[in-house]
């Protein structure tokens, strides 16, 4: 069976996307320890990261933010940041560092954002990223309808509602610690529902997730019809 030229490019980026997240994770895991490594005592601390995590709700310290004022520090060790808020009253919290040493020093709700953000983001991206691989693969080679294509339509579809009822989660544990953090440092909180709970707002994964549950469905269907109807002749 020939495929078309749709399939066959779809197929390759899928495979290629696979693999460059493969080397970009590589990458990020092993340069920063080569440039770490290469610097001397004197040149440490002069590259610093930042850990950007946004915070929804409505806070004491609006009053603070002179016109052209646009962060205020929350603490100095570990230096951390709090910027601007936006129409949406979203602050961005952002936490500085320039060793591991001075990572391990931040809050431990932090540095289970900054692990538990790289291992949702890679590991989802990749486990998508492969499914479509295969299922474009298969379809390359006229494998359309078939049991292991539908199971991996179906298992495509959980991996997407799984992906959003962790960050769900997450984003809203996340959120709970950062009000702590804040009203620690003096700043008081008003939410508008009374509570620290964080509405999500990427919808488009579990609606994507639940289409593709309902087509492996119908799909199923499909195929167990044309087996009966075969037998049947």
């Amino acid at each position: 069976m020939k495929t078309s030229r749709l399939i066959n490019f779809l197929r390759n980026v899928f495979s290629g996307l696979y693999y460059l997240t493969i080397g970009a994770t590589l990458a990020l895991l092993v340069v920063p320890t080569l440039l770490h490594w290469g610097q001397s005592e004197k040149e440490e601390g002069n590259a610093r990261f930042t850990i950007d995590i946004p915070y929804r709700g409505i806070l004491q310290a609006d009053d603070h933010f002179s016109p052209g004022k646009s962060r205020l520090q929350i603490s100095d060790h570990p230096s951390a940041d709090l910027t601007v808020p936006n129409q949406q009253n979203e602050y961005n919290v952002e936490f500085q560092v320039s060793s591991f040493q001075e990572f391990l020093q931040l809050p431990r709700f932090v540095q289970a954002f900054v692990v538990f953000f790289f291992l949702l983001t890679v590991g989802g991206f990749l486990r998508v990223t492969y499914l479509l691989r295969r299922l474009f693969e298969d379809f390359s080679e006229g494998e359309v309808f078939s049991v292991i294509q539908i199971k991996r339509i179906k298992t495509l579809g959980w991996t997407l509602v799984g992906l959003f009822l962790l960050s769900s989660v997450f984003t809203n544990v996340n959120h709970y610690y950062l009000t702590r953090y804040l009203e620690e440092h003096n700043y008081e909180v008003f939410m508008p529902i009374g509570i620290p709970f964080v509405f999500p707002d990427n919808w488009l994964l579990p609606l994507t997730g639940l289409i593709l549950l309902a087509l492996s469905h119908i799909f199923l269907y499909g195929l167990t019809l044309q087996r009966e109807t075969e037998l049947t002749i």
